[in-house]
């Protein structure tokens, strides 16, 4: 199995989703963070129904008229792109089966909050968790919106089971720009995830700070330097959170995106904290599994 992506090795990225919305701004998004852009590409996956793919009469034109930004943005960037349209019956099997036949290395799902938004949320993210959740019903008929969300949230878990490859869960509340991101570190697996993340480019973000909340960096030499030597290099950007500083809704209601590692993530929703319901959004990594 290949490398992760890094500031070396190119990216090869599939972006998968469902409402174009969430696809554009993912792509345009994981466009902006390729530090190397030579030999690198994005291919785009929209997945639709029969009902929904009845609606476009020029695939070609919906393609073109609908991704001309991120089209522009990656060419500006000399980043390759392709774009698919796919009527599937089966979205988490079409996702898999491209990602075994194009060797990417790194997969990216899209999703908006809208989709699975309740009183539950972020508690109802936990995609470690098979089991449906305690008070989703799949039997009443009354219920079919909380078994909606049930349900992707079960295959968003399968997916990251099946998939080997780095891959990435983008949750759009409403994404626009991403001049700050956030950076919770809340467990040791997730350091694979937070040298990913160093290697991301930063040229157009105004601040990245990375909570080191139980002290991983302090305690890793090899990464405290590397976080050194980044925070020197990135002009101010980069900064640790003060641990001594408590983090209130008003910090997170300033912050663009939070990336998280899975296994912090998941740590993160079992505890309760004040600011849950301002997550800005939110991207979600598993590293590559060997």
């Amino acid at each position: 199995m290949g490398k992760n992506p890094d500031s070396i090795a190119p990216v090869n990225q599939l972006i998968c989703f469902v409402d174009s919305d969430t696809g554009i701004k993912l792509s345009e998004l994981s466009a902006k963070l390729i530090s190397r852009t030579h030999e690198s590409s994005i291919t785009l996956l929209q997945l639709m129904n029969k009902e929904q793919a009845a609606s476009i009469d020029n695939f070609e034109k919906y393609k073109n008229d609908t991704f001309q930004a991120a089209i522009e943005l990656c060419k500006n960037r000399g980043i390759t792109i392709r774009i698919f349209v796919k009527i599937s019956e089966n979205f988490l099997d079409d996702i898999v089966n491209m990602v075994e036949e194009f060797g990417y290395n790194f997969l990216s799902v899209g999703i908006h909050q809208q989709i699975i938004d309740d009183s539950a949320w972020p508690q109802n993210m936990n995609m470690q968790n098979n089991e449906p959740t305690t008070g989703w019903k799949r039997s009443n008929a009354n219920d079919n919106a909380f078994a909606r969300k049930n349900d992707i949230v079960e295959q968003l878990s399968s997916l990251l089971n099946r998939v080997m490859i780095m891959t990435g869960i983008f949750i759009n509340k409403d994404f626009e720009k991403m001049n700050h991101i956030f950076i919770p570190l809340l467990d040791n697996k997730d350091v694979p995830l937070f040298r990913f993340v160093n290697s991301f480019s930063i040229k157009e973000v105004s601040s990245v700070i990375t909570w080191d909340a139980v002290g991983i960096i302090e305690n890793n030499p090899d990464l405290k330097k590397m976080y050194r030597d980044k925070l020197r290099s990135s002009d101010g950007k980069f900064t640790l959170w003060d641990t001594n500083k408590k983090i209130d809704c008003n910090f997170i209601k300033q912050q663009d995106l939070m990336i998280i590692g899975l296994e912090s993530w998941c740590k993160l929703i079992g505890t309760a904290l004040s600011w849950f319901h301002v997550l800005p959004s939110t991207l979600i990594i598993k590293d590559k599994t060997d």
